[in-house]
């Protein structure tokens, strides 16, 4: 009887854990779906989305100002083509198959920072004994945040 009191007992904070991330999936879910994509609600997201778009049609990284990626160039002149980054391919791989279910393209983005985190939730949930180390995923709105607008910094 004893045991079974204690298993509740240790089963109580996992509990509290999975309505936190549960919480926390649901602000971004919301953060992500709640903001206009075509407003700059969130300020670099479109230039984001623009190197993204490049990988809808290609597979290899562009050459710096090869005219197909103008579109992707900030008022700044840089282009987040010219970083060696990976992210942009899968986000924007992941985007085409996304695309059917959410009809535009800067949600479909969206959807690939979502999924990641829940990605990061479910190796939380599964590695329980590391409980503290994934708590810095709920500790704070900024990381929901990066999270919930497309972005390189999610990955």
């Amino acid at each position: 009887m004893e045991t079974a009191k204690r298993g509740e007992a240790q089963a109580h904070p996992y509990r509290v854990f999975a309505w936190m991330l549960l919480a926390a999936l649901t602000f971004i879910v919301t953060m992500a779906f709640i903001s206009n994509a075509s407003n700059r609600i969130h300020p670099d997201e479109f230039d984001h989305v623009a190197a993204a778009r490049f990988y809808f049609d290609n597979w290899l990284p562009p050459p710096v100002a090869d005219p197909r990626t103008l579109d992707s160039y900030s008022y700044a002149g840089v282009s987040y083509l010219n970083e060696c980054d990976v992210v942009y391919l899968l986000a924007g791989k992941f985007a085409l198959l996304a695309h059917p279910f959410v009809q535009s393209d800067v949600y479909a983005l969206r959807c690939f920072n979502l999924f990641l985190f829940l990605v990061l939730t479910c190796l939380a949930w599964t590695r329980r004994d590391d409980i503290l180390t994934f708590c810095i995923l709920l500790l704070s709105p900024q990381i929901w945040y990066t999270f919930s607008y497309f972005n390189a910094d999610a990955f």
